[in-house]
């Protein structure tokens, strides 16, 4: 249950560094502690989950729940995370619970999007011809028969159907980070649906995408990685400054 904010916590909150551009549009969980927010702008409506945990980074090494030098824009953020020194923005968020983000960019959602789902790739023929629609949802045996049976028509549009409505079940105008995700070093991330316990580490640049990752079969996103338009299906690895287009 969230809670509008007390004078006393406006107070501590502007004491250590905070500014909203209207503090009746920030809430917070009961038990949340104000202490554990620091240099924080606030702007559209954001919801603080409880702060009174740690969350563990790749490295091993655990940090207290807290918010420290970000900037927050319409965002909900779920209990026991750690996010610090964010340069740009997280904004149009649904941030859930356990998150570490860390040494980032920015994490946004421009308007409304489907995060790579539904979007036409070329396959076997780079001049046309055999395009298939990609969603978290295909698999091998869908995509062998939307390119190779392209003659059958019915069958290629009813595919066709199917991933439009898939598209759509993901369309949104805020993007999600799942729990117990990790991410760190990254610069910015645009128009990403990050499934729960995903990994990225380093990656340079992400944008319009889906990362379909799940608690037991996680995906990691390494360094120097640049991906547009793309799904990363559970339990894959994308790394080593793998540049990734419309895949």
């Amino acid at each position: 249950m969230f809670k509008a904010l007390t004078k006393e916590q406006i107070a501590a909150l502007e004491s250590q560094g905070c500014q909203a551009e209207d503090w009746s549009r920030v809430q917070v969980a009961e038990g949340a502690d104000a202490c554990r927010i620091r240099g924080v702008r606030f702007t559209g409506d954001v919801r603080l989950g409880r702060m009174n945990g740690s969350v563990e980074g790749p490295d091993g090494i655990r940090r207290p729940a807290g918010i420290s030098g970000a900037s927050l824009n319409n965002v909900s953020i779920g209990d026991n995370c750690f996010i610090s020194n964010v340069q740009g923005w997280l904004s149009n968020l649904n941030i859930q619970d356990d998150v570490l983000i860390e040494n980032v960019g920015s994490i946004v959602c421009t308007g409304s999007s489907t995060f790579g789902n539904g979007h036409e790739i070329a396959v076997l023929n780079e001049g046309g011809g055999r395009e298939l629609k990609i969603t978290r949802l295909t698999s091998s045996q869908v995509a062998y028969l939307a390119v190779l049976y392209r003659d059958r028509k019915d069958l290629v549009a009813r595919l066709n159907t199917m991933a439009d409505q898939a598209a759509r079940q993901m369309q949104s105008d805020r993007a999600t980070v799942g729990s117990h995700a990790r991410v760190l070093r990254a610069g910015d991330i645009t128009n990403v649906w990050i499934g729960p316990a995903a990994t990225i580490n380093g990656a340079t640049s992400l944008h319009s995408g889906t990362i379909d990752s799940a608690q037991e079969d996680p995906v990691t996103v390494g360094p120097g990685v640049i991906a547009r338009e793309f799904i990363f299906q559970r339990g894959s690895r994308v790394s080593d400054g793998a540049v990734v287009s419309a895949t």
